[in-house]
């Protein structure tokens, strides 16, 4: 991958819409962490739009080599909203 030829020692396949399921993000981290080997550490981060981010985070560890930041129990409007008092 040209991201580890460029000397990356991790790969963050982050979950920013909150919309994979548990199977799916399990099967994602699984094909990268087959791909990468051990060139690269696989990361997951992790948002909670439709309640699924432990749960997808877990599956991404139990699949893979993962290592897994802390996922966002917020969800989108919960964002925006913070968002939208900032500005």
């Amino acid at each position: 991958m040209a991201v580890v030829a460029a000397g990356a020692h991790t790969v963050n396949l982050p979950d920013t819409v909150g919309y994979s399921t548990p199977d799916e993000h399990a099967a994602l981290i699984s094909r990268m962490s087959y791909v990468l080997g051990e060139s690269a550490v696989v990361s997951v981060h992790c948002h909670n739009d439709l309640g699924l981010a432990t749960a997808n985070s877990l599956a991404a560890v139990q699949a893979g080599r993962a290592r897994w930041n802390a996922p966002s129990t917020e969800s989108a409007n919960a964002r925006a909203t913070a968002r939208s008092k900032r500005s």
